[in-house]
């Protein structure tokens, strides 16, 4: 069930953020996408939630919709209750995924600082393949990508951030940090 919740509240999320036109940006700008068999919850070609949470917050009253609305195969949440969901996880996603917690930033991937990001954000990963380039110009084809990357995550957290009034990080995980043990907590 949590991750029926957590594959509607991205789709939601993709689409109200609008984060196809950054997919689009970011075919054209050449930048390689790891490959979507291996990465979990893929709406998107380079996109993906990196919070995960749980219903220990929700009131009782709130338990029981949940396992009304997301106890389902997700097809049918998305086909016959969608509306429904999205109504639900407006409401609850804050609790859902503990952003009122004491914690000030949280690792949202291995232990380095690169993968901190508030503890009361949605964090949004660009996944990506940084060290597949076929440009004999290998130096500035890097910094040309790590450019477009800089460029996205900042659209995020900067400007998508304020026009959504949603509290968002973003974090660019590549090849070399998906193959790296992650942290949960």
């Amino acid at each position: 069930m949590n991750d029926n919740y957590e594959y509607v509240f991205f789709k939601y999320l993709y689409k109200k953020l609008e984060l196809n036109k950054l997919d689009e940006y970011l075919i054209s700008e050449k930048i390689k996408m790891i490959d979507q068999d291996n990465v979990e919850n893929r709406i998107s070609k380079y996109f993906a939630l990196e919070n995960k949470g749980n219903i220990d917050l929700f009131t009782d009253e709130d338990k029981k919709i949940f396992n009304q609305v997301f106890n389902d195969k997700l097809n049918n949440i998305l086909e016959d209750k969608y509306d429904e969901a999205i109504s639900f996880i407006e409401r609850t996603y804050q609790d859902y995924f503990h952003l009122n917690d004491n914690l000030e930033y949280k690792y949202f991937g291995p232990i380095n600082d690169s993968f901190l990001a508030p503890s009361n954000c949605i964090v949004i990963g660009l996944n990506y393949i940084k060290f597949d380039i076929d440009d004999n110009n290998y130096e500035e084809e890097i910094e040309r990508q790590e450019q477009v990357i800089f460029f996205v995550l900042n659209y995020i957290q900067n400007k998508l951030s304020k026009e959504k009034n949603i509290n968002l990080a973003s974090l660019a995980y590549n090849e070399v940090s998906l193959s790296q043990p992650f942290v949960k907590i």
